[in-house]
């Protein structure tokens, strides 16, 4: 199972009806379904996200786009 730290509303500037702190862990793929190499990226509570899988088989979240 991959997992992520979000960042608050604030922080991204995201209008959201969900609290800003979440409160447990969420799934965004589950670990046989990422294999070596993939690269997915996902809309996760209004932020856009990057999932994959090194070559050495680690998974990892980042967020989708490099910063300023």
């Amino acid at each position: 199972m991959i997992d992520v730290k979000l960042k608050t509303r604030r922080e991204r500037n995201v209008k959201s009806k969900l609290d800003p702190f979440p409160n447990g862990w969420y799934v965004l793929e589950f670990s046989e379904g990422l294999k070596k190499g993939d690269i997915r990226a996902v809309t996760f509570m209004g932020q856009e996200l990057v999932i994959y899988r090194t070559a050495s088989g680690k998974a990892a979240v980042s967020d989708a786009f490099c910063p300023r």
